[in-house]
């Protein structure tokens, strides 16, 4: 599987989750719609700029309690 890897300065392996299909083959994530990412401690006006251009509306934290606990506004 092959996600689409966008270029934002400062983040690495941020990448749109739409477009393969899903296990059973019958469905698909849109494009655009869903995203993944890390690195995201540092990033600079322009990178925030950029990623506020995606329309992200809500953030999941994946991180265990100890990588918050090291980075907590990441």
């Amino acid at each position: 599987m092959s996600l689409e890897r966008l270029e934002i300065e400062g983040t690495f392996n941020f990448r749109d989750l739409g477009g393969p299909t899903t296990e059973a083959g019958d469905r698909r994530v849109r494009s655009g719609k869903v995203f993944r990412a890390d690195g995201l401690a540092q990033l600079s006006d322009r990178a925030r700029a950029d990623i506020g251009e995606l329309g992200i509306g809500t953030v999941i934290d994946l991180r265990d309690i100890g990588e918050r606990a090291k980075l907590p506004d990441a």
